[in-house]
């Protein structure tokens, strides 16, 4: 990637960092995670946050105005996420000053898994049937064709 450009990147990120606040908690979220994500889902950034599902995607595009990744709307049973274009921990680390390298995320996790909250304000993990196909595919390493789900009642 050409410098000028990671340059203003890293130049977008930490204005973000200094100038909204709802970035700078995610961003400090991102930087100390163990784990990088290739992807994160409205609903969780919504619930690390503490805030509306309208604030996230707020967020999610303002991220994407600052050139670190794209956001994209559920359809088709698919949830709306931010797709990082760099590591999110590396992003995090930037927008702090820890870090002066953007990097390429690595063994990154899906982490579009679905968060609600309950009546009484407990987290609830929430899976489709096709994310439960392909999680188990990936753990099982069998064909997804080859995951039957059957949900009694």
């Amino acid at each position: 990637m050409p410098e000028d450009i990671d340059n203003e990147v890293k130049d977008a990120i930490r204005g973000l960092y200094r100038s909204n606040e709802l970035a700078r908690k995610f961003f400090d979220h991102c930087a100390q995670r163990e784990r990088d994500a290739s992807e994160t889902s409205i609903d969780r950034i919504a619930y690390r946050l503490d805030v509306s599902r309208e604030a996230a995607i707020g967020l999610a595009q303002a991220f994407e105005q600052a050139g670190i990744g794209s956001f994209v709307v559920g359809r088709r049973g698919h949830k709306s996420r931010f797709v990082w274009e760099y590591s999110c921990i590396s992003v995090g680390q930037v927008a702090a000053g820890e870090n002066a390298a953007l990097e390429e995320p690595e063994n990154a996790v899906d982490d579009t898994d679905g968060i609600e909250v309950g009546d009484a304000g407990q987290a609830l993990q929430t899976i489709t049937i096709a994310e439960a196909k392909n999680l188990l595919s990936r753990s099982l390493g069998v064909p997804v064709e080859a995951i039957q789900i059957t949900v009694q009642y």
